[in-house]
């Protein structure tokens, strides 16, 4: 067989100028396939960046909510130290008052007494 009887080569072209056309060809399509890649990533990326501010506020607003329940938890616990110490003043209030109670009616038994002592 001669080299121009092969039955790959259906034209006449040198197989330097299919390369040729071949390479074209191979460059216009990756140069499509990257452009599409691209702007495939680009989405990614927006997206990746529209997850990350997502992100961040969420970040921002947890630790704006772990400030404010801290915030309500001290005055909780400010507010139950204020109520412990006006019970135990209560308390207290409460104890005088019953101190003062027994030493009138012990006065006044000691009185019934003496005067009792008086009258005998």
């Amino acid at each position: 067989m001669a080299e121009g009887d092969k039955s790959d080569c259906s034209s006449d072209e040198p197989s330097y100028v299919k390369d040729a056309k071949y390479l074209r060809k191979a460059c216009k399509q990756l140069k499509k396939d990257i452009k599409e890649k691209e702007e495939e990533l680009g989405l990614y990326k927006n997206k990746y960046e529209d997850s990350l501010k997502k992100i961040e506020c969420l970040e921002d607003e947890v630790q704006y909510l772990r400030r404010r329940l801290n915030y309500f938890e001290v005055r909780e616990r400010k507010r139950e130290r204020k109520e412990k110490k006006k019970q135990k003043l209560i308390e207290e209030e409460v104890d005088i008052k019953r101190r003062v109670r027994l030493e009138e009616e012990e006065r006044a038994r000691v009185k019934e007494e003496i005067n009792k002592g008086k009258k005998e």
